[in-house]
């Protein structure tokens, strides 16, 4: 079931056509030396503070913006960016089918919007036409398996997912990442962490939890940027074909951290030597967009940056963002061709600004 991901290994910089002789945050700057910044100001949306929930993860279906909160009778909730107004909200709380615990994120693919349920790990459709229906019909898919545990899952083409977990085989203890079908069943896992000497002899589950982040992938699920969180380590793939194939790799600033006494799967990440790191990513039709945070780790306000690095679908550095306010979590609105970011306002409540590309 399980299988090692074939393929040629090389230099990150060699796969990304770039020379990068520079690691940790000077290698970042290094790696856009060259690369216009562009300032962008962020502008009000419609939506109003009092009717977010919270600040969770988001997508944008045409002129609606889904934002999830763990919090509520229904954690989804549909904005209409044209009004501002509330719509809609999804996913109720509970434990029956078509309920959810905990939602782990929301992505979009081929007219389609999923929600990914934890708590069991589950992905919910919903065709794009009913997101203002009450009740909407869900398709679900259980992605549950024996051999460990999915913490993040993103949908590619072809209807199969990619997924950062926890993997128990004795091949796969040292793979970060799994390949899944459209049926939920995992057929195999794929590349090794990168790993500095004091994390070498750490098990697997260790790993994965202190490997923690996400993958960001385009409309038609054909490409992938996988981001670490508490790190600056970028992997680039093309999903068009029956396995995964990796593009580019960067790997600038690995993840300090150690695992927590008394805790089996826990880890603690060093204070001195962790920041906040890759926050966040999306993708439009040709670009990656990544929101990333050097400061140091140890506040909630790590999480929260003004800086995105914009990729090609080959890992090519194309430009620098800087915005003029600090944002936790985005969507890309392909409608309006904008950034919709999750800030705090001056009094610290939640909410949505949109940057202009």
């Amino acid at each position: 079931m399980f299988g090692r991901y074939g393929g040629l290994l090389l230099l990150s910089a060699i796969l990304a056509g770039c020379q990068v002789s520079k690691t940790g945050l000077e290698g970042i700057e290094s790696l856009f030396a060259d690369k216009e910044t562009q300032q962008i100001e962020a502008k009000p949306t419609l939506i109003r503070s009092e009717d977010l929930l919270g600040q969770g993860y988001l997508t944008c279906v045409d002129s609606l913006l889904l934002v999830s909160a763990n919090r509520g009778e229904r954690m989804v909730t549909v904005y209409n960016l044209h009004t501002g107004e509330v719509v809609n909200r999804l996913a109720p709380k509970g434990k029956a089918n078509g309920e959810f615990l905990l939602v782990g994120d929301l992505a979009q693919l081929d007219g389609r919007v999923m929600i990914l349920g934890k708590m069991p790990t589950r992905a919910a459709w919903i065709d794009k036409q009913l997101l203002l229906d009450s009740f909407p019909k869900m398709e679900t898919t259980d992605l549950a398996f024996e051999g460990g545990d999915y913490l993040s899952v993103a949908p590619v083409a072809g209807g199969r997912y990619v997924a950062t977990g926890r993997f128990d085989a004795p091949e796969s203890q040292r793979h970060q990442f799994a390949w899944i079908g459209a049926d939920g069943k995992i057929v195999s896992t794929f590349e090794d962490y990168l790993l500095t000497p004091e994390l070498e002899g750490l098990p697997n589950y260790n790993l994965a939890y202190g490997y923690q982040g996400r993958f960001a992938t385009t409309p038609d699920g054909r490409h992938g940027l996988y981001c670490g969180w508490e790190s600056a380590v970028w992997r680039f793939y093309d999903f068009s074909g029956r396995e995964p194939r990796k593009v580019a790799e960067y790997a600038l600033v690995l993840p300090s951290f150690r695992p927590r006494d008394g805790a089996h799967y826990g880890v603690v990440h060093s204070e001195e030597r962790s920041i906040g790191g890759s926050i966040f990513a999306v993708a439009s039709d040709s670009l990656y967009y990544l929101l990333f945070s050097d400061k140091p780790y140890g506040a909630y306000s790590a999480y929260f940056t003004d800086r995105i690095f914009v990729f090609d679908l080959s890992g090519r550095p194309v430009r620098k963002i800087e915005l003029d306010r600090e944002i936790i979590a985005m969507a890309y609105w392909a409608e309006q061709h904008a950034l919709l970011g999750c800030a705090n306002d001056a009094e610290g409540e939640p909410q949505i600004l949109r940057f202009d590309l």
